[in-house]
């Protein structure tokens, strides 16, 4: 059961998002999977070319389906790449009806 949970995860882990495949796994209820699905993705955004001084101090909000990504002032324009990639992740998720913002 954790090995297809696993398998589920990693092949969610960019792109488009399966949510077919976080219900066939059985190690976890589906919420729990695909909430551990969206933090796998933004943790491998964020974690891309990492220097420790590009980490920002990140603070993330969860009100039920949606989440709130709050970056240091300036942040998202200083790393244009980042912040193309959190624009994108932003659309994957809309796509499966999960609301991720940035501010």
């Amino acid at each position: 059961a954790q090995k297809k949970l696993l398998a589920c995860l990693l092949q969610n882990q960019s792109g488009s998002i399966d949510l077919a495949l976080l219900t066939q796994q059985n190690a976890l209820p589906p919420r729990l999977a695909e909430r551990m699905c969206r933090l796998l993705r933004l943790a491998i955004i964020f974690s891309t070319r990492r220097r420790d001084d590009t980490l920002p101090a990140v603070r993330l909000q969860a009100d039920d389906d949606a989440l709130h990504l709050t970056l240091p002032a300036g942040w998202l324009e200083a790393h244009p790449l980042r912040s193309e990639l959190l624009e994108q992740e932003s659309h994957y998720q809309s796509y499966v009806h999960w609301l991720l913002t940035l501010s």
